[in-house]
């Protein structure tokens, strides 16, 4: 079924290569038509190579079968290319060769074409490609950049945060000096007044027994 396919889409545009050399009054083959709306169609993407690649080269490859029925005919009209064989032989060899300088003249310039194509669609890519990495090495330095500037506030709040937890500790520790030192201070009075007491009833005790 593709095979059938792909053969229809050959067909058709050789049937409108027919009808164009119908209605154009030009010398100009019905085939001729016919492979130049093939290459157009091919060259814009209407009808994509895939779609007829098969069928194609089988009919490449069956080329030289299609010129046997006209050797044939041309062995039955024998009587008559006698008299003209010279002027038939000289426009078939300078037919032929002026056909193969043609078509690969312009085969060249085709693939010159389509190497420019490349090559300009390959430089569009390429600067794409620049234009893309210079992109994401700005978005790349403007994180970084954030990113060091967050770090820089988190230390920063940090930093206020343990100093602020520091200084209830030395009040802490500043209270509880003087809380120490009140209670030695206090110690020292109560053992002072404790031996002043004592040293009073010593005395009050030798001023009796005297």
């Amino acid at each position: 079924m593709r095979l059938m396919r792909q053969f229809g889409i050959i067909a058709g545009m050789t049937c409108v290569g027919e009808l164009m050399h119908y209605f154009i009054p030009l010398p100009v083959p019905g085939s001729i038509y016919g492979l130049a709306l093939m290459m157009i169609a091919l060259m814009t993407g209407m009808i994509k190579l895939e779609s007829v690649l098969e069928t194609s080269q089988f009919l490449i490859d069956a080329m030289p079968l299609m010129f046997i029925p006209a050797g044939v005919g041309l062995m039955t009209a024998w009587g008559q290319l006698r008299t003209i064989i010279l002027p038939v032989t000289v426009v078939t060899f300078v037919s032929t060769v002026l056909v193969m300088g043609i078509t690969g003249r312009v085969t060249e310039i085709l693939l010159a074409v389509t190497a420019r194509g490349r090559a300009k669609g390959e430089t569009a890519s390429q600067e794409l490609k620049e234009e893309v990495l210079a992109e994401e090495n700005v978005i790349a330095e403007e994180l970084r950049e954030a990113a060091k500037h967050e770090t820089e506030k988190i230390k920063h709040l940090l930093h206020g945060e343990v100093t602020k937890s520091e200084e209830p500790e030395v009040t802490d520790c500043a209270a509880l000096s003087e809380t120490a030192e009140a209670e030695e201070t206090a110690k020292t009075e109560h053992a002072a007044a404790e031996a002043t007491a004592a040293h009073g009833k010593k005395r009050r005790k030798h001023h009796g027994h005297g």
